[in-house]
């Protein structure tokens, strides 16, 4: 037993607290923040042009369009940033059959018109024009692997 003047490490941490553990906290942190407000959509069709100007106009196009279809009402400004992601033109064998891999573009929203877009999202099952569009919300590497075992271990349950 310890008496009253006396001192326990019970509860206490390693006096040698790692930095590397704190900074890849902090770090996990802000790449959730910096992704709060990003939809990452999937299966969309690549634009003919080469120029960045065009293929943003017409990637917000795209999104305007889409959320029309799922009965959404976002404004142009709504739309705060675009990227794709991956390389253009990028084929993949499948079946003897050569195919142009689809980018995937990742869109900075405002935080309402994330929330409306992902509520309304199961309707694109529905939609013959966006069947085969894919929205998920933007998750980082760590999220992502975390994802798949958990989908890897559901599906061994089932």
């Amino acid at each position: 037993t310890l008496g009253l003047g006396e001192s326990s490490n019970i509860g206490r941490s390693d006096p040698v607290c790692t930095e590397t553990v704190v900074k890849q906290a902090a770090f996990e942190l802000q790449s959730r923040l910096d992704r709060k407000n990003n939809i990452v959509f999937y299966n969309v069709t690549e634009h003919d042009s080469n120029l960045k100007d065009d293929c943003v106009r017409k990637d917000i196009e795209f999104i305007d369009n889409l959320c029309t279809d799922l009965g959404v009402e976002v404004q142009k400004d709504d739309v705060k940033n675009l990227k794709c992601i991956g390389k253009k033109g990028q084929k993949k064998t499948i079946n003897n059959t050569e195919t142009v891999i689809p980018r995937i573009l990742i869109a900075t929203l405002t935080e309402e018109a994330k929330a409306k877009i992902m509520r309304n999202a199961y309707k694109l099952s529905s939609s013959e024009r966006y069947k085969k569009i894919g929205i998920k919300h933007d998750m980082s590497k760590e999220e992502r692997l975390k994802e798949a075992k958990l989908k890897k271990s559901a599906k061994e349950k089932q």
